[in-house]
């Protein structure tokens, strides 16, 4: 499994607001690949066609970047239809179970 670096920071800010220990990311972040942030992923996101949101752009252009064949897990309509329009699976936790 693999995830941007961007990852690190949102379970951050999630444990963060909900008040509890930040070092449960480590728990998650272990079992993943972690993606670092370089000019080419940024490039990457810059590039992405149709419009989304930047945050996504940067987790799909992560992805892109890597080379790697994935699916890409989201609930959300608009990163789940950009997605698949840039040639990758989706899978739906919330739908698809």
């Amino acid at each position: 499994m693999l995830a941007s670096r961007l990852l690190k920071t949102e379970l951050t800010r999630v444990l963060r607001r909900d008040e509890l220990p930040v070092q449960r990311r480590d728990a998650l972040l272990d079992y993943l690949h972690v993606i670092p942030f370089t000019e080419a992923v940024f490039a990457e996101a810059e590039a992405i066609l149709p419009h989304i949101k930047t945050l996504d752009a940067i987790h799909l252009a992560s992805l892109v970047h890597s080379g790697l064949d994935a699916v890409v897990v989201t609930h959300d309509a608009t990163m789940r239809s950009v997605a698949q329009r840039i040639g990758y699976e989706t899978f739906d936790p919330v739908v698809d179970v």
